[in-house]
């Protein structure tokens, strides 16, 4: 199981990607292989979710708020 963070962008949840910090539409998914690692990564951000991530279908599967 791998973990990513979600945010609220112009009224849409999306996908933090690329490093975390910036990134384009080409960038990849950040994911965490634990929920304690994506909390870390998730202090930077006002009212992130945490989702459990399916990689091979590309889905969250649920939320961890």
């Amino acid at each position: 199981m791998k973990y990513a963070i979600m945010i609220e962008l112009d009224d849409k949840l999306v996908y933090v990607c690329g490093d975390g910090q910036t990134w384009t539409d080409k960038d990849l998914i950040l994911k965490y292989d634990t929920y304690e690692a994506a909390l870390e990564g998730a202090k930077i951000w006002n009212n992130p979710v945490i989702v459990e991530y399916d990689p091979q279908t590309g889905n969250a599967i649920s939320a961890k708020e």
